[in-house]
């Protein structure tokens, strides 16, 4: 009886143990949801989507079920990476986000794995709903504020709101509904192409009762919760766009260390402007100070130069902005003359510096400064203002000669190269570095231009708007050289300064002459009359004075028009436009003309009066096209249309492997995402759908498509394959096509198969290097494998230079670049690469190929015999070889000897030649020459440099595997898989938990060490060797080594997860074919910390160590090292060498079956 209770406790004891261990089973996983949810509702094809309201918590839980239990990991899609959740949570069962953006919207997969069956995958779109306050602009043109008020009684208020899902809009004047209809004096709509975003509302023809308060209500029907949202906007007859005053110079000159301060006023606008400044240096200094409408810069300093604008804005009309600039004095100034001789010094220099030097030797003074340059039209002198540091240039061309003048009366040209600017006076700063001054002044040409007559109504010289007051300035331009003067008449009466209180002649300041303003004060009967502006060059080379008349009345004014056409115009290809321009007003009657965003208007185009027509219109002349009136007074009058011209072009694909494997390679089980883009015009018209194997596929759990997200790039939609089968091979179509139709659809076919593989790059045997002579016609070639075939990019591996056609990359559909008339500066080597597009979206695949290009032997040779080569060795050739070099340092030392050839020299001949009397440490640059007949050839040069041997004799060696070489340590080619090399501060978010250490065997995050990966596709047995370079062993005798050496192997290891394999380190002797048995090994999980281990090995010839890491029965077995040493002499106090080790679990079910043993036959005594 004691027998049989005996056994029956120790079966219990056996089924309670294979209960705990359960049955294997693949994973399975549900997402279920715990947060604040407004809404989940299923979709058509099982989609689940989730709503939820901005800033309220989402919480998802992956419920999974499976035996091991599975791993989950959450993953996003269709939205931004720099948008995903925080790595604690990727790994968690619930994903917990606090406070949701609406940019963290989006598909969430949660994946489950436990390396039985296939991946379990399950997925819900999270939908972020949210509104904005709405807000209201008013204009007064239907150009929705692109362009300036123009005074009639129609004005325009605007509603736009940001919100998800679409808002409507409804508008209300005091409590009083408006609605299209309701009033003949109100008209509501949509503007096209706004896909409902805004709403805005027309009152023509002013009204008394239209000046109200008007109140736009913005709602989203009132999903999650989300309540209206509304804004009140007042007209009045008094609402006016913003107007401002700058109370400063323009520009303020200022020395480095001063503080300024520059004050900004509203003058005008209703409702009451916003003040706000603003820098051309994308962001103001972050010390300045801003108060109200003043901006303080304390300490300037040179960087913070630059131009500064006062914005104000009160959502009535465009913005008004004033500008000024900022120049802050620099010192000193490049100089360089080797040609010159003695540089006369510049008197009243503000930095002292004197730039001479030694007659025909290279001078060269090396100051920095920031000199501000004013560019005139038509001036043709350039000015170095002694004292103040600055220069004048006109507008020229590249590489002209200008003058540049120091003093009063010292003349130098000065060779530099300008950039052509608009006619308005602009001011920037140009750095001086290396500028070569002569002595002898250029040769220009003389010539004078017929003046032109402006007029406007303020001092900012046809810059600003106009302003009604009874002032006028009449400014006169002429384009001469030498220097013009003016003059001017007020019928037959000569004005000059003085001559009449009402009448002030100026030259602005900063102008240097170029122009001479005539100034009327509070107008006065006798000043409407004709004025003629006279300009003269005194008669130089017989150059005549020239002179134009204006006639200034009581009704000039400034230009306007008006546009008969609609903005935009969305037009077919082969359509006829016709653009209409009629003029307003404007006294002298205004000249039309038509100008387009593409430099000139197309070369079929006609105009006739202010009719512009475009005849067959295609792609290429869409644009933006403006309608500019001018009459010299005031600014002219501009108006645009933009012509949209439909188009779908450039349809193109890719295809990415799943983002989460380190395999380019499509299998089974995984993700893969099939990408199509198209340049679609208009965007908003563009349309896609997919096929497969010619049937239209629909978006469900498995095949997600997306192509509306916001973080997707225009034109493009992705299809996603989830968890990748063999029924899902086939022929995948993208199809796009714009709303309405008119254009030809564009399809591409993806085919998706076992055959489907990443590309590979080779180049052809004896296809590099490629010799050709001068003029040749010669073919790079790359073949490439793999399919889909992707497009081949050409470029210049060994410099930055553009490529044969112009353009810096050459598309090749076949892999081979074709050159035409080859020269020798083609020689070189050139890079093909792999592009994304039509192929794999994976790392690009590259490889070199060189040309040399030889010069074209004359027709004929003298003397048969073959001439020598000449060699030249230089020591110490700078920029390779180090300061310190050996005696004599700092000298450059040339030895050339001829290197005589017996007989012919065949192609691809290897000439040696021994070179000797070589000094270490120095470098060297070794220089080879072909000397023919007639001349030298192409010389070819290689720098030696010394380095001491690796490891001659072993005395110590450490490798804590810091730097990328990892030691001379090399992967071996005979195993299952490779160490990595790694560190815990670029862990990325795929790690596998619990297992491998969290730094290196110091503690340091930023540390490196070799570990082995074992998630998938690795398997149990799996081997990754590491190999050591060769040490030498030292022999103690002359007559080679009698006893063996010892030698103490140490190293670091971390062997931390439940599903640890084992650890081995070998010795491989030079000479053997197979390693001896294992001087080192370890097996199972050593817990989550680094140990040492530490082994003596007897070499008797040079040797090799190989450390090999075998893997274990599942995912969470990574395996580290770190620190290896090899030292001479046994190894001091090593550890315990543990050849195999039992899991800790193990063990405690072994105690366990004891104790029950000693229970049960305790029970039996009794």
């Amino acid at each position: 009886m004691d027998l049989i209770t005996c056994v029956l406790g120790l079966l219990a004891l056996l089924a309670d143990g294979i209960r705990c261990q359960g049955v294997y089973a693949p994973p399975s996983v549900r997402i279920v949801h715990s947060g604040h949810a407004c809404n989940v509702e299923e979709e058509r094809h099982t989609e689940r989507v989730y709503t939820i309201r901005e800033g309220e918590t989402l919480e998802l839980t992956c419920l999974v079920t499976g035996h091991p239990r599975p791993q989950i990991r959450w993953t996003k899609t269709a939205g931004s990476v720099s948008d995903r959740f925080q790595d604690s949570s990727v790994f968690n069962e619930t994903l917990h986000i606090a406070k949701i953006l609406r940019t963290q919207g989006g598909r969430y997969y949660c994946k489950a794995e436990n390396g039985l069956g296939s991946p379990a995958i399950k997925s819900i779109r999270v939908d972020v709903y949210y509104l904005d306050d709405p807000v209201v602009t008013v204009h007064q043109s239907i150009g929705e504020a692109k362009e300036q008020f123009y005074y009639e009684r129609t004005v325009f208020l605007r509603c736009v709101a940001n919100s998800n899902p679409p808002v409507r809009y409804s508008w209300h004047r005091g409590r009083e509904v408006l609605s299209q209809g309701s009033d003949k004096g109100v008209e509501i709509y949509e503007p096209f192409f706004t896909q409902g975003e805004t709403k805005i509302l027309k009152l023509k023809n002013l009204r008394p009762q239209d000046y109200a308060n008007y109140s736009c209500i913005a709602s989203v029907r009132n999903v999650c919760g989300i309540p209206d949202r509304s804004v009140i906007f007042r007209l009045t007859n008094k609402t006016a766009s913003p107007t401002i005053k700058l109370l400063v110079e323009d520009p303020i000159v200022v020395n480095p260390g001063q503080t300024v301060s520059l004050v900004c006023i509203t003058t005008g606008g209703e409702p009451s402007p916003l003040l706000n400044w603003a820098s051309s240096n994308d962001s103001l200094p972050p010390r300045s100070l801003v108060k109200g409408g003043t901006l303080t810069l304390p300490a300037i300093t040179s960087d913070e130069a630059g131009v500064y604008s006062c914005v104000a804005s009160n959502n009535v009309g465009n913005p008004a902005k004033k500008s000024t600039t900022i120049v802050v004095r620099g010192r000193g100034l490049e100089v360089c003359g080797p040609e010159a001789g003695p540089l006369t010094p510049c008197p009243g220099r503000a930095d002292g510096a004197q730039p001479g030097s030694d007659g025909g030797a290279e001078s060269c003074q090396t100051h920095t400064a920031e000199i501000p340059v004013v560019l005139m039209p038509g001036h043709t002198h350039a000015h170095d203002h002694v004292g103040t540091g600055k220069v004048e240039l006109p507008f020229i061309s590249g590489g002209e000669a200008i003058n540049a003048e120091c003093g009063e009366s010292h003349y130098k040209p000065l060779t530099t190269l300008a950039r052509q600017a608009s006619l308005d006076t602009t001011l920037f700063l140009l750095r001086a570095r290396g500028v070569k001054l002569h002595n002898q002044p250029s040769k220009t040409s003389r010539d004078l231009d017929d003046p032109v007559v402006t007029v406007h109504q303020s001092i900012g010289e046809a810059k600003e708007q106009f302003y009604y007051e009874r002032t006028v300035f009449l400014r006169c331009v002429a384009n001469s050289n030498p220097p013009v003067r003016y003059s001017w008449h007020r019928g037959r009466e000569v004005l000059s300064q003085g001559s009449d209180k009402g009448v002030e002649i100026y030259e602005p300041f900063f102008t240097q002459g170029e122009t001479k303003i005539l100034k009327l004060k509070n107008l006065r009967p006798q000043d409407y009359a004709n004025y003629s502006c006279i300009a003269s060059v005194r008669n130089v080379c017989g150059i005549p004075d020239r002179s134009v008349i204006f006639r200034l009345t009581n009704k000039t004014a400034s230009p306007t028009i008006k546009l008969l056409v609609e903005d935009p115009i969305v037009v077919n290809p082969g359509q006829t436009v016709s653009l209409v321009c009629i003029t307003t007003g404007g006294e002298p009657s205004p000249l039309l003309n038509w100008a387009s965003s593409n430099d000139s208007l197309p070369p079929r185009s006609l105009v006739k009066g202010g009719t512009l027509t475009l005849p067959a219109i295609t792609s290429d002349e869409a644009g933006v096209y403006s309608c500019v009136a001018s009459n010299n007074v005031g600014n002219p009058a501009k108006k645009s249309t933009t012509i949209v011209v439909r188009a779908l072009k450039k349809g193109r694909f890719w295809i990415t492997p799943d983002p989460y494997h380190n395999d380019d390679n499509i299998q089974i089980g995984r993700e893969v995402k099939i990408s199509c883009q198209v340049e679609a015009t208009p965007p908003e018209e563009l349309m896609f759908s997919w096929l497969k194997n010619g049937r239209a596929l629909r978006s469900s759990e498995r095949m997600v498509i997306t192509q509306t997200d916001p973080d997707i790039s225009p034109g493009t939609t992705n299809l996603d394959i989830i968890d990748l089968k063999f029924t899902d091979f086939g022929t995948y179509t993208c199809m796009a096509a714009l709303r309405g139709g008119g254009i030809p659809e564009i399809s591409i076919d993806v085919n998706i198969s076992s055959t489907t593989v990443p590309p590979n790059l080779t180049v052809p045997r004896g296809k590099s290097p490629l010799v050709a002579r001068e003029g040749d016609t010669v073919e790079l070639e790359c073949l490439v494998s793999g399919k889909p075939k992707p497009i081949i990019l050409w470029s210049r591996a060994d410099k930055e230079a553009p490529m044969p056609d112009g353009g810096m990359q050459t598309e090749s559909y076949d892999g081979v670049l074709r050159v035409v008339n080859v020269s020798r500066e083609m020689t070189g080597s050139y890079r093909c690469q792999t592009s994304q597009f039509n192929g794999f979206n994976v790392k690009a695949r590259e490889a070199l190929v060189e040309l040399i290009v030889q010069l074209r032997p004359p027709p004929h040779r003298n003397n048969p015999n073959t001439p020598p080569l000449r060699e030249a060795l230089s020591a110490c050739s700078p920029p390779y070889a180090p300061a310190s070099c050996g005696p004599p340092t700092g000298l450059q030392r040339w030895w050339e000897q001829e290197i005589p050839v017996e007989g012919a020299i065949t192609k691809g001949e290897l000439i040696t030649h021994n070179l000797t009397e070589l000094i270490k440490p120095e470098s060297y640059e070794v220089r080879l020459t072909p000397i023919t007949h007639y001349a030298e050839g192409d010389s070819t040069t290689r720098i030696i440099t010394y380095s001491a041997p690796i490891n001659p004799h072993l005395r110590e060696f450490h490798c804590s595997f810091e730097e990328e070489p990892i030691c001379m340590f090399t992967q071996d080619k005979n195993d299952d898989f490779d160490w990595t090399r790694h560190s815990a501060a670029t862990r990325d978010t795929k790690y596998t938990p619990n297992t491998g250490p969290s730094g290196d065997r110091s503690g340091s995050k930023q540390g490196f060490y070799m570990y082995i990966e074992t998630s998938r596709p690795r398997k149990e047995g799996d081997q990754a060797r590491l190999i050591s370079p060769f040490f030498n062993v030292a022999p103690k005798t002359p007559y080679g080594i009698t006893n063996p050496p010892a030698y103490c192997l140490g190293f670091f290891y971390h062997m931390y997860g439940k599903h640890i394999g084992t650890l081995n380190a070998f010795l491989k002797q030079k000479g053997q074919t197979t390693t001896e048995g294992a001087a080192w090994s370890l097996t199972g999980n050593q817990g989550d910390r680094w140990k040492q281990a530490k082994v003596s090995i007897h070499p008797s010839s040079s040797f090799q160590v190989v450390i090999e890491g075998v893997r274990g029965p599942g995912i969470e077995g990574d395996i580290a090292i770190d620190d290896v040493t090899l030292e001479e002499g046994e190894c001091r106090d090593p550890p315990p060498n543990l050849r195999s080790s039992a899991p800790p679990a193990v063990i405690a079910h072994i105690w366990l079956l004891f104790a029950a043993l000693a229970m049960t036959l305790l029970g039996g005594q009794r």
